[in-house]
This record gives structure tokens, C-alpha cells and sequence, in this order.
């Protein structure tokens, strides 16, 4: 009878104590956040040009003049080389004889016919005489619109013995020489757009998807002591199926000494670590028989594995029970 009384005694207590004032204002335990575990990725590829382009001849001629070597750029005035025109120019000026002589045979004719209607009228002369004259001067108009059809066309001929490329672009091989016979369609030189670099690499989808959700991608020179703003060109719409990953072309505006091919690059990402792989702050942890473990919000233990350590006084530890955006209490 004493023990039961006695119980019931503390069974009041415990009952004033956790309705008391100070029990109610006890601090709740302090907790983080379980924040993912990433890794770095440095992928390696190397500088080309952003555009490239074949400049090949429309016409057989001889070249006469080359305006720019290889490693030259392209000048002011676009040209870079000059092929012979001689017969071209003979031509065209043989077109233009021929259309003075239409133009002079067609003032004529305009007067014959004026004089022929006026005659016409006064009823002095046959009609058949004014169609004749009529005839042949649409037929000299004719005539001459199909010279100067000519004429265009041979003018279009000796522009294209002017071969150009676009300003501000590179040689990049140069297949010509002064005195050499270009046959068409034979390829002269190559040009690239160095002015923006193009850099080719193969990302796999985490290092694809880390890629897209920088801001700035920055682009590391090696050998340069260069960091360069990065901007994705184009991403492949299909994959290599032996390596599973997805061309990707990054670019690049490189300052003038720079502006080449071949450079070495480095590009860092921060990609997602194995299922399982989270952070959480080193005072998180406690150990119990030799093993790691650590406290959810809801008062559960779990244990961990314990993989290292990482910044900012967080550490690395796998387990299936913990998930990024889960809290953990932190032990004082």
C-alpha cells in the first residue's frame, strides 16, 4: 500500500514538472540540414575555330596575285587572290561594241518609223512599209536586251575571278600560287573565324546537366594562367553509344594573342556523388561501438559511414536512411 501510494506521488510530480513553466520553455535540440555531396570534374579539350570554310574557285584561269599567306588575316578589302581576266575582257569588250552598234541601229529605226507614220497618215505611203519598219525595230530591241543579258553575265563572270573571303577571318592553308593555272572547283584555301574559339567536349548526363545550371561557365587556359567566360554553342541532339556521352561545344572570345587553335582548356564541374553520398556537419556525428551514428529531427538513430571530410566543417558519410533536405541534430 506504502509502495503504491508512493508511486502515485511521483507520477504527480512528473506530471507538475512537465506542465511547469520552465519544462515547457526547455530549448528544443539544435538542427541542419542534410545537403548533397558533389564532386569535381575537370574535363580537358582544346581550342578551334568557331566557323571554317573552304574558299574554292568558280572559274578556270590563271591566278596573277595572292593577297594573303597562311596565318594572315583577311584584308580590309576581302580579296584574297586574283585570277586572269584577259579573255573575259576581251569578251565584254566586244559585247559593248556590239551594243552601240544596236543602240545606233535602233535610234534609226525609231526615225524611219516616226517619218513612216506621219507619210501614213497623209495617206502618201504604203501601210506595209510602216509594219516592215515597225518589225525590225522590235526585233532590234530584242536584239539588244539580249546583248546586255550578255554583257551581265560576263561582268558576273569576272567578279568571280576575284576570289574573297570574309573580313576579320584567318588563313588557315592557302593551296595557290601566282602563276598557277586554278582549275574550277578546285579548293584554293581554307579560313577560320578565330575571333571566337570553339572548344569540343563529351559530357556524360550529370556532367551535361551540372553544365546547364552554371551560370557562367569559366573556361580555364592551361599553360596560359587564362580563366575566360564560357557560353555553351550547340549541344548534340544524339549520343555516342560506345562512350555513352554527348558532344558539347563551349565558346570562347579569347583576347587578340590567344586568338588560335590548339589550346589546351579545362573545364571544372561539380557533379552529383553516388546514391546515398550526403553532407552534414561534423557535430552531427557520434560514435557508439566503434561505429558512426547520427540523430534525425524525429529522434531516430541512424548509422553512417563515414568517408571524409570536406569545407566548411561538413563531412562526407553514405547511408540509405539520409536524403538531402532531411534534418539531423546537432550534439553541443
Amino acid at each position: 500500500m506504502k509502495r503504491l501510494f508512493a508511486l502515485c506521488i511521483g507520477l504527480l510530480l512528473c506530471l507538475a514538472l512537465s506542465s511547469s513553466p520552465l519544462a515547457q520553455n526547455a530549448p528544443s535540440p539544435q538542427t541542419a540540414q542534410v545537403q548533397p555531396a558533389t564532386r569535381t570534374v575537370t574535363l580537358t579539350g582544346f581550342t578551334r575555330a568557331k566557323r571554317v570554310m573552304t574558299v574554292t574557285s568558280e572559274v578556270s584561269a590563271r591566278c596573277t596575285q595572292v593577297f594573303a599567306d597562311m596565318g594572315d588575316g583577311v584584308p580590309p578589302s576581302g580579296i584574297l587572290a586574283q585570277l586572269d581576266t584577259t579573255f573575259v575582257d576581251l569578251d565584254l569588250r566586244q559585247i559593248r561594241t556590239r551594243i552601240d552598234q544596236a543602240t545606233s541601229r535602233i535610234e534609226y529605226l525609231e526615225t524611219e518609223t516616226g517619218r513612216s507614220r506621219e507619210l501614213v497618215k497623209r495617206d502618201t505611203q504604203a501601210r506595209t512599209h510602216l509594219d516592215r519598219l515597225e518589225q525590225d525595230l522590235e526585233q532590234a530591241t530584242l536584239a539588244l536586251d539580249e546583248l546586255r543579258a550578255q554583257q551581265t553575265r560576263l561582268e558576273e563572270n569576272k567578279r568571280r575571278h576575284t576570289l574573297r573571303g570574309p573580313r576579320g577571318w584567318t588563313v588557315i592553308t592557302r593551296n595557290m600560287e601566282p602563276g598557277e593555272w586554278i582549275a574550277a572547283s578546285t579548293p584554293v584555301a581554307t579560313l577560320g573565324d578565330f575571333r571566337t574559339l570553339r572548344i569540343p567536349l563529351a559530357l556524360g548526363q550529370d556532367e551535361r546537366s551540372a553544365l546547364k545550371k552554371l551560370p557562367d561557365p569559366t573556361i580555364t587556359l592551361t599553360g596560359q594562367s587564362t580563366s575566360l567566360a564560357a557560353s555553351i554553342f550547340r549541344i548534340a541532339p544524339d549520343f555516342d553509344p560506345q562512350t555513352r556521352k554527348t558532344n558539347v561545344e563551349l565558346t570562347i572570345t579569347p583576347p587578340p594573342n590567344l586568338r588560335r587553335g590548339g589550346l589546351r582548356c579545362e573545364l571544372s564541374l561539380q557533379v552529383p556523388e553516388q546514391q546515398g553520398t550526403v553532407l552534414i556537419p561534423a557535430q552531427a556525428l557520434f560514435e557508439r561501438y566503434e561505429t558512426h551514428w547520427v540523430t534525425r529531427r524525429d529522434g531516430t538513430k541512424v548509422q553512417v559511414i563515414l568517408l571524409g571530410t570536406a569545407d566548411n566543417g561538413l563531412v562526407r558519410v553514405s547511408s540509405k536512411m539520409l536524403s538531402p533536405g532531411d534534418e539531423v541534430e546537432i550534439r553541443p
